[in-house]
């Protein structure tokens, strides 16, 4: 939201000098899907042609550069127009680079020579490892917004942006290109996940965190049950499932005014 000067980045010029504004195909709609990947390779992803190309041997998606590398890797079809193959690690020929533009088709073979199809626009780029994950528990009922932060490279804040809690998938908010909001699903049981980040729905962060979830802590008594309004109270509270943590709260609601006051709060036990 908001207005932002963008630049079109696709086209047969340099790019990308010392900026985080990027602009991409949108991915349901680009010819390759999903139109960017992993720099260090390996996303699967699907390149649609206009040109029918039936069972062939040999079919290939060639990866050409504005540096004039050309890669290859072998192709899978799909149908007759489309075919999936994996994007080839790009780190070996580019070992300081960030950002890699490049183009897409399948090179086949024809009954007369090699044929190439039309390119379509992909952008290779480094994915952030998770540095680290806050809070690290939540209760099994879910909802706890986790801010994630990665390190050594760049989320896009695209439609495929995504939190995964183990194989689980949830939908993520873009705050910075390193950093990125999602919300704790709901278990049926306390359950340690696995935490990572795509921003392509395909290739996951590297270096994951652990979340927590344990049980919803249940409050059974409380004591004293009263104290001065003008000093300070001691309270204790008496429970069930009261899980350990460095950030508890206690909090305070005014019945009348619905207002509420929070506090710190010290866990002496599991009750």
């Amino acid at each position: 939201p908001g207005n932002v000067k963008l630049d079109i980045l696709w086209g047969e010029t340099s790019m990308l000098e010392n900026t985080h504004y990027l602009i991409f195909y949108n991915a349901v709609e680009s010819p390759a899907f999903p139109s960017f990947g992993s720099i260090r390779g390996g996303t699967t992803i699907k390149v649609e042609t206009a040109e029918v190309i039936n069972d062939r041997v040999g079919v290939s998606c060639t990866f050409s550069t504005l540096e004039s590398f050309t890669f290859q890797s072998s192709a899978s079809k799909w149908n007759d127009k489309t075919w999936s193959c994996n994007t080839p690690n790009m780190t070996s020929a580019f070992p300081a680079t960030i950002y890699i533009y490049a183009k897409v088709g399948l090179t086949y073979s024809s009954d007369t020579a090699l044929q190439l199809s039309t390119l379509s626009p992909f952008f290779f780029k480094l994915s952030p490892s998770v540095k680290s994950i806050f809070p690290r528990s939540g209760p099994i009922s879910g909802g706890t917004i986790v801010r994630v932060e990665g390190t050594d490279g760049v989320w896009l804040n695209s439609t495929l942006l995504s939190c995964f809690f183990g194989n689980l998938r949830v939908s993520a908010a873009w705050i910075s290109p390193t950093m990125v909001d999602c919300i704790s699903p709901e278990s049926t049981q306390p359950t340690k996940w696995i935490v990572s980040v795509s921003d392509n729905g395909i290739d996951l962060s590297t270096f994951e965190a652990d979340f927590i979830q344990f049980q919803d802590p249940t409050i059974h008594s409380v004591s004293p049950k009263f104290g001065f309004s003008s000093a300070s109270n001691i309270i204790t509270l008496i429970g069930d499932s009261v899980h350990s943590s460095d950030s508890v709260k206690c909090l305070f609601r005014d019945v009348n005014s619905d207002e509420n006051v929070v506090v710190n709060g010290i866990i002496f036990n599991e009750t």
